[in-house]
């Protein structure tokens, strides 16, 4: 399929991001809910989103690397 023809499809991140992917009450769904009373777009919503997934899987990212430093420095620990 060439690129022009093709339409774009969600990938994970959107559908993550996405208002009907979230808990009631989380801080995903209480960013959807200011959207929703028109404090924010849907579309700052979803870059807030992104945003906030982003941050939390760098920190992961992180802390997994420096655990197995720390293993491989000292494997007795």
């Amino acid at each position: 399929m060439r690129a022009a023809s093709r339409q774009a499809q969600p990938g994970a991140g959107e559908r993550n991001c996405a208002r009907e992917s979230l808990s009631d009450g989380r801080p995903g769904a209480r960013i959807w809910e200011h959207a929703g009373a028109g404090r924010l777009s849907g579309e700052q919503a979803t870059l807030l989103m992104r945003a906030m997934l982003s941050a939390g899987l760098d920190t992961t990212v992180i802390a997994i690397g420096n655990l197995l430093r720390a293993l491989a420095h000292d494997p007795g620990q």
